[in-house]
C-alpha cells in the first residue's frame, strides 16, 4: 500500500474567524477530498496558517479497491465506507469505547472492533 502525505489549502476569506472555526469547517470536507484523490486518511491532520491560507497535511494511503468488499455497509445518504472507517479510527484514537463509537455512527460493534485496531491519536 502506498503511503503519502495529503496536502490541501483553503483560502481564508474571513480573517476574524478563530483558527478552531476554520479547522472545523475544513474538517467537514477533508475525508471527501482525500477520497476524491484516491486515498484514505491514516493519521491526525497537522494544521498551519501561511499567507492567508489554512494548510492541512495529513498522513494518507492509496485506497485499495480490493478492500472495499470488507468495508462496512453505509446507510444511504451517509458517508462513504472509507470515511466511516477513518471516523472509527479517529474516534478510537481519542479513547472512545467500541460501544460509544457504534452508538455514535450506527455501525455494529464487530465492525468497530475490526477497524479501531488501526486507530490513530487525533
Amino acid at each position: 500500500m502506498s503511503e503519502y502525505t495529503y496536502l490541501h489549502m483553503w483560502e481564508i476569506v474571513d480573517q476574524d474567524l478563530p483558527i478552531s472555526v476554520l479547522i472545523a469547517e475544513a474538517c467537514r470536507d477533508l475525508d471527501r477530498l482525500v477520497e476524491l484523490a484516491g486515498g484514505r486518511i491514516e493519521g491526525a491532520p497537522n494544521w498551519t496558517i501561511v499567507d492567508n491560507r489554512l494548510i492541512c497535511k495529513v498522513p494518507a494511503r492509496a485506497f485499495d479497491p480490493d478492500e472495499e468488499a470488507s468495508l462496512p455497509e453505509v446507510v444511504p445518504g451517509r458517508r462513504t465506507p472509507a470515511a466511516v472507517v477513518a471516523e472509527i479510527q479517529r474516534m478510537a484514537g481519542r479513547g472512545m469505547t467500541p460501544r460509544q463509537i457504534s452508538d455514535a455512527l450506527g455501525v455494529d460493534r464487530k465492525t468497530v472492533a475490526r477497524y479501531s485496531s488501526r486507530a490513530v491519536a487525533a
